[in-house]
């Protein structure tokens, strides 16, 4: 549900990239310029390539940054919980190594416990690991976005899909027009 808001919010935060008017204008797509795409990469890796209009760029270095914070807190949240099976082991250890237990049921929560703290090593290596490569791919876009030469267009650039009538037999037709 976090990620869900997480999206709604970014989507909200995002220009609009198609815009319908008054006149035959059917749609308007206009190139961002570099100051608003380093804004949006800013706040959200991805934005700033997607709005200067390299689209497969955008699109993969968002979905890994989606991944990797994905990826990240779903080993936080599982190390989490581990963390507290691994506490609550660990008391009742102690409580049966005071001698007011049998040998082998000691043994045998003794060997839990150890299994607990190596699939917890794993978890807090993994999620490490994870929230390293979100950040990791923060940074590319930032570099990306700042070391880039786009917009290679102005930022005055804008494309227009219009609607041209059809003269006779012929059907109305979808006509792009830009303005430099």
């Amino acid at each position: 549900m976090k990620h869900f808001i997480l999206l709604l919010t970014l989507l909200s935060l995002a220009p609009p990239c198609w815009a319908q008017s008054a006149d035959d204008v059917f749609a308007t797509r206009q190139t961002a310029t570099k100051k608003k795409a380093v804004v949006l990469s800013a706040l959200f890796p991805g934005l700033g390539q997607l709005s200067t209009g390299q689209k497969i760029k955008g699109t993969f270095i968002l979905i890994g940054e989606i991944g990797s914070l994905t990826a990240a807190l779903i080993a936080n949240e599982n190390y989490n919980t581990r963390r507290d099976n691994f506490h609550r082991l660990k008391d009742e250890y102690e409580v049966m190594a005071t001698g007011n237990s049998r040998y082998d049921l000691a043994q045998q929560k003794w060997d839990e416990l150890h299994k607990t703290n190596d699939e917890l090593d794993d978890l807090h290596l993994t999620r490490r690991v994870f929230g390293a490569v979100a950040v990791g791919v923060y940074m590319y876009s930032l570099a990306d976005i700042l070391l880039s030469d786009s917009p290679k267009v102005s930022a005055g650039t804008r494309w227009n899909l219009k609607v041209v009538p059809g003269l006779g037999d012929v059907p109305p037709k979808l006509v792009m027009v830009g303005s430099f």
